[in-house]
């Protein structure tokens, strides 16, 4: 995935708030991607987090790797749902409309940027 996000111009992240934190597989890559070799700096990025509740030590973990790394935070989908089960979140119209405005702020964000590069 590392290499991927090397020539991602926006990289975009998706947790679920789990022990008031992003989830263990998202922590353990953002812990290798060797922030101080500025590899990802002037990226876009954003992120969809999921949960009810105690969302906001999500919200700095991302926010610190996105600072650390040097990237322009774009956006925040900060979702207040909560699943207990795999399914479809057509049931929940907040969620679709706050996933739906980040998505639209990032590509917004992206256009400002780079429309004058190509």
């Amino acid at each position: 995935v590392y290499k991927e996000m090397l020539w991602a111009e926006m990289i975009v992240f998706g947790s679920p708030t789990q022990f008031s934190d992003v989830s263990s597989d998202l922590k353990k890559l953002m812990e290798r991607t060797w922030w101080m070799k500025g590899n990802l700096k002037n990226k876009i990025g954003g992120y969809v987090i999921t949960g009810r509740r105690y969302m906001e030590s999500t919200l700095n973990t991302l926010h610190a790797f996105m600072l650390r790394h040097r990237m322009i935070l774009g956006g925040s989908g900060a979702l207040g749902f909560t699943h207990t089960e795999m399914g479809n979140l057509d049931n929940d119209p907040l969620a679709l409309k706050d996933a739906h405005k980040t998505g639209k702020r990032l590509v917004e964000l992206y256009r400002f940027i780079y429309s004058e590069k190509k």
